[in-house]
């Protein structure tokens, strides 16, 4: 692999404007299955800096049924992220704000790991996001 993006919207915004209800954040339905549907804990893919996300309970209520759910996305800009939940923009596709990365490692990154694979020795998170922007300042993108 030579390149990640991480900013996959960014490219086409010419040719297609953004849609606001993009941002959508809760829950979705399919006939009679339910997945939490969190933007917030990808706003690096909409060009914003990334911060820790609120909690899936408060994202997403546990406590709603399948006609709530159509429901609240009918009204999909009622439940869409709001301008201080989506923060500032970022200048670098890595930027996330301070103890974003150790909220990661601690709270998120445990849930996308097998349980029998081999436990990495972490770097300092500081240390990552520093070295990820020195890289995407020198051009190097194959570091990222």
């Amino acid at each position: 692999m030579t390149r990640v993006v991480i900013a996959p919207y960014g490219d086409h915004r010419a040719a297609r404007r953004f849609e606001q209800v993009s941002l959508y954040s809760g829950w979705l339905r399919y006939e009679d299955r339910m997945v939490r549907y969190l933007q917030e804990r990808v706003l690096r893919q909409f060009g914003r800096v990334q911060t820790i996300p609120r909690h899936p309970i408060e994202s997403a209520p546990p406590n709603v049924n399948l006609v709530e759910i159509t429901n609240r996305f009918w009204r999909a800009l009622d439940y869409a992220l709001t301008p201080q939940q989506l923060g500032e923009r970022a200048v670098h596709d890595v930027e996330a704000v301070d103890e974003y990365i150790n909220w990661f490692y601690r709270y998120s990154h445990p849930h996308i790991v097998l349980l029998d694979m081999p436990v990495p020795v972490l770097r300092q998170p500081e240390r990552e996001i520093l070295d990820a922007r020195a890289a995407q300042e020198d051009g190097d993108l194959g570091y990222l």
